[in-house]
């Protein structure tokens, strides 16, 4: 088997990849996201997953729900400036066009395991054909299934998420570097950038074959909700035309910046995932963004 290459990334990695902006762009030209998240009790992943697309520089950012659970799920939807559009199930074919004409997608945080979900996710990926984010739900399905991807995805599992995919029964955090060979090949198999959440963190990009590892972040990071702040990070990246891998290293880098700020401001114990939202101005100007 090929040696896997590595490659720690620094803030001079980070500050080349900002993309670019101009006064004369609007808002689709900054980057449309589109994202299938949350459910019934899991609002708060759909909401912290948008703001954070939002909050990385990308200009709309639309949020796909089903209508018969409009009720229980639109009015809690934060911030304001996200766009809601609601989907019978019936007529999931209608979505198809949005799916397209968005710069990125994201899909699985907080959706839950219902076999309406597993439905969509099978009816809509083999549609997609712009650049995609799958978490925690949406991983959970491709493990059990998997389906047709498109060309540009980002798989982002914590360890018991890559265990599952891996179809092995746990993964320790002392037996990551033994187990990045496997988790390589999964990715070369599936053509996907996989961002394998931890401590470090890696990046496994099977075109170079390398491990790009982002080594900084904060024990307050082990908070629910910091790893759907990250994929909305991502999708937002994606939407401005980062490619999966320089999204990633990017993505994963701001992100472990941001939880590092936070800390210090509200010490590792008290912070929260929203307080990453609010520390992404110092992790961006942190890489001159």
């Amino acid at each position: 088997m090929q040696s896997i290459k590595h490659h720690l990334v620094t803030a001079k990695d980070v500050e080349r990849l900002a993309p670019s902006l101009s006064l004369d762009q609007h808002k689709y030209q900054a980057g449309m996201v589109t994202a299938w998240v949350g459910s019934p009790g899991m609002m708060g992943a759909a909401s912290l997953s948008c703001e954070a697309a939002l909050r990385s520089g990308a200009g709309y950012v639309r949020w796909l729900y089903a209508s018969e659970a409009q009720s229980l799920l639109a009015p809690y939807m934060r911030p304001v400036e996200v766009v809601q559009k609601g989907f019978v199930a019936s007529e999931r074919e209608t979505i198809v066009p949005l799916l397209q004409a968005s710069g990125s997608c994201l899909m699985g945080c907080g959706l839950g395991r219902s076999a309406a979900v597993e439905e969509g996710l099978r009816a809509w990926l083999p549609h997609v054909q712009v650049p995609l984010v799958v978490d925690g739900d949406g991983l959970f399905f491709f493990a059990d299934s998997p389906c047709a991807l498109p060309g540009s995805v980002i798989f982002t599992p914590h360890l018991g998420e890559l265990a599952h995919l891996l179809r092995m029964q746990h993964i320790r955090q002392t037996e990551v570097e033994a187990i990045l060979p496997t988790a390589m090949l999964f990715a070369q198999q599936h053509r996907i950038c996989l961002v394998l959440k931890g401590h470090p963190s890696f990046i496994l990009d099977p075109d170079t074959h390398t491990a790009f590892i982002c080594a900084g972040g904060s024990p307050g990071m082990a908070t629910a909700g910091s790893g759907d702040v990250l994929a909305g990070l991502l999708a937002g990246l994606l939407a401005q035309g980062l490619s999966p891998r320089h999204a990633a290293i990017a993505g994963v880098w701001l992100h472990q910046k941001a939880g590092e700020s936070a800390a210090k401001e509200k010490t590792p114990r008290c912070m929260i995932a929203s307080d990453l939202l609010t520390q992404f101005p110092s992790a961006f100007r942190s890489a001159h963004w």
